[in-house]
């Protein structure tokens, strides 16, 4: 896990490399995934999330040089697919969501140091690619996917941000 970082003028330009977890290696982001990078502009941080040696998810924290880079093990089995994260410092949590068993997509909801989480399966769906969005107004998780049994059709999930009040369409 790197990242690039450059001064302000796109200048300068030097890769920093986000140790492993000690005991870890790489698991491999399924293909065509990212993992999510997040600016945590109330601790001058990012915040990436990802799965490591296929044991668990893992939230790394980095200051914006690069340097003090911690990783915290959630206490979430990974699910295998692709993740998407948001922070919400309001409620002092980060929200990741993943498709467990590559089809069910699922809400792992995260104390802000990631010492403690939870997950709710969302809708038992056949979600194959998927993307999340937060609607602020409303306060809803949308989740929007390719049907993993037709890829014509796509499935819609909105939801409360805790993951309840689930509808599938």
């Amino acid at each position: 896990l790197a990242f690039t970082r450059c001064d302000r003028f796109g200048a300068g330009c030097k890769v920093v490399t986000v140790p492993a977890p000690a005991g870890t290696t790489p698991y491999g982001e399924p293909s065509g995934c990212h993992i999510p990078v997040l600016v945590d502009s109330a601790t001058s941080e990012l915040v990436m999330v990802r799965t490591w040696s296929g044991d668990q998810t893992y939230v790394h924290r980095c200051s914006f040089d690069g340097t003090r880079c911690t990783a915290h093990k959630t206490n979430v089995a990974p699910a295998g697919g692709c993740n998407v994260a948001f922070l919400r410092p309001a409620e002092s949590k980060i929200l990741v969501v993943q498709l467990a068993g590559n089809i069910n997509p699922r809400l792992i909801r995260c104390s802000y140091d990631a010492t403690s989480c939870n997950e709710e399966l969302l809708s038992p769906g056949t979600m194959g690619r998927f993307s999340a969005a937060i609607d602020e107004n409303e306060k809803k998780l949308l989740i929007v996917g390719i049907h993993s049994g037709d890829s014509s059709r796509f499935t819609r999930i909105r939801c409360n941000l805790d993951g309840t009040g689930c509808e599938a369409k």
